[in-house]
This record gives C-alpha cells, sequence and structure tokens, in this order.
C-alpha cells in the first residue's frame, strides 16, 4: 500500500468512522445496519455467485471504476443532452447552479441525469449533481442494499472505499455516502459521493439524487483527504435539506406541420 493511500484511509476513518449527526432534526435517523434482509442472504450467495449478483444489480448501482477523463471529442461531452426526467435545470445547490451535460435512457424503467457547474467540464469535474429514476418493483432498501454489497465487495480492490448509511423512517427516504479511488494514466482520483434515495410511487420505483466530488493528483488527494471531514458534513447537510427532485416525463414535442398534397403532374 502506498503512503498516499496510508494517508487517505487514516482521514476516511476520522470521517467515515461513524454515521453523523445531520442536523438539527437527526432524531428522525437511526442507524441502520448494512447488510441486512435482501443484503444479508445476497452476501452469502455473491462469496459463491457473485457475477448473479452483479447481474441483478441495476446499471445506476454499480460504483463508478474512475477511469482516465474522456477527451473532449466524446459522445458524452460533444452531443446536446436529451433531457428525459423533465427536470432540464440549472438545479441550485447551495450557492451553486447545476447545467444538465449529460443523459441516458439505456432501458424503458431506467433514467440517469448529469449535471456539472457551468465552469467545468464532465471529463475533469470537481463536483456533480446526479438524478436517476428506476421504474417498476425495485424499492428504496433494496436499491440502497445492492449499493453497499457491491461496495463491499470493492474493498478488496480498493482499500480507500467506505461507506456509511442513514434511514429515514418517517419519509422512507436513506441516505448513502461512500468514498472510493482509483489509479489513471494521470495519477491517483478520490471521489466521494452521496446519494439520497427515495420512492418514486407508492407502488414501487426509486428516485436517486447525487452528489458526487473528485479531487484529482496527488497533492489534490492529499488536500480533498484532509477537509473530508467537514466538506462531507456540508455536502450531506445540502443534499438533506435541499427539495428533493421530481422526475416526470417531458411533454412530447409538438407534431411536425402537415406536408402540402403534391401536385399530380
Amino acid at each position: 500500500m502506498s503512503s498516499l493511500h496510508r494517508f487517505g484511509l487514516l482521514h476516511a476513518e476520522k470521517s467515515l468512522g461513524t454515521i453523523p449527526t445531520m442536523h438539527a432534526s437527526t432524531r428522525r435517523y437511526r442507524y441502520h445496519p448494512l447488510l441486512l434482509t435482501v443484503c444479508g442472504m445476497m452476501a452469502a450467495f455473491t462469496m459463491a455467485r457473485p457475477a448473479l449478483v452483479r447481474a441483478a444489480s441495476p446499471p445506476s448501482y454499480t460504483p463508478p471504476p474512475l477511469p482516465s477523463p474522456p477527451p473532449a471529442d466524446t459522445p458524452k461531452t460533444a452531443q446536446q443532452p436529451t433531457d428525459y426526467l423533465g427536470l432540464p435545470g440549472p438545479i441550485l445547490l447551495g450557492k451553486k447552479l447545476y447545467h444538465l451535460v449529460w443523459s441516458a435512457h439505456p432501458t424503458a424503467a431506467y433514467v440517469k441525469q448529469e449535471y456539472i457547474p457551468a465552469d467545468e467540464t464532465i471529463a475533469h469535474y470537481d463536483s456533480m449533481l446526479l438524478i436517476e429514476r428506476i421504474s417498476g418493483p425495485m424499492t428504496v432498501e433494496q436499491s440502497v442494499n445492492l449499493m453497499a454489497l457491491q461496495l463491499q465487495s470493492r474493498k478488496t480492490r480498493d482499500p480507500l472505499t467506505r461507506l456509511t448509511v442513514v434511514n429515514n423512517q418517517e419519509t422512507g427516504n436513506t441516505m448513502l455516502d461512500f468514498l472510493i479511488s482509483g489509479e489513471t494514466r494521470e495519477g491517483p482520483i478520490v471521489e466521494w459521493n452521496a446519494y439520497r434515495y427515495a420512492p418514486l410511487t407508492k407502488d414501487g420505483g426509486v428516485v436517486l439524487f447525487g452528489l458526487s466530488r473528485r479531487a484529482y493528483g496527488q497533492d489534490g488527494l492529499a488536500a480533498f483527504m484532509s477537509k473530508l471531514s467537514d466538506t462531507r458534513q456540508e455536502g450531506l447537510d445540502l443534499l438533506t435539506t435541499t427539495p428533493m427532485p421530481q422526475p416526470h416525463e417531458p411533454p412530447p414535442p409538438p407534431p411536425a406541420p402537415a406536408k402540402g398534397k403534391e401536385k399530380k403532374g
């Protein structure tokens, strides 16, 4: 383990060792043990058949591998994003405005959109918002358990991985925050994420409202980790107190004007 990772582990233990005090209404929150119910049963099965669990997991809940930032001419930055959720932005979080820069609708049940400040790029962002919608029978508990399970398995190859879960019994919302890291051609990357999960409808489905923050290079990682305890709490407070986005299907585009009848020759 490199000295940089040892430094990161030291600060990760201080910052994510216990579930935080989020704000004045924390009495509504309680400790939420990981790997219970569905996740607990799946954990033992995963040791023998990890591929099946990965295949059953929604695409949105696979922790990012932190690849090398894509070049500026990739489709993720070159195309105008489509607003599939009726949330074109900008979205205000704290004092920052986040603009829609990327979206995906790979299946009828799953949509993801990403937003960043106007002065940042998706290839090298410092702060990002993400909103996801999963339609169908998926529940908040199942989504969180699947994500927690994958993060636990990630620890074998990423020793910096840490996670905590806080559940709000009154609202049905759950907050999962986690830390991951990776190596790229340009050097190390560290990423802190907070995912707020809420029921989509009473009949099922999940909405995810997430905040992602990154730092790059050895100097950036050291500075990021030394401040994580404070910046993490600030990020959790922002995500908790900001109204949950309400995704919906945007109205269809107006029909094209009818073409005139062609004259017969």
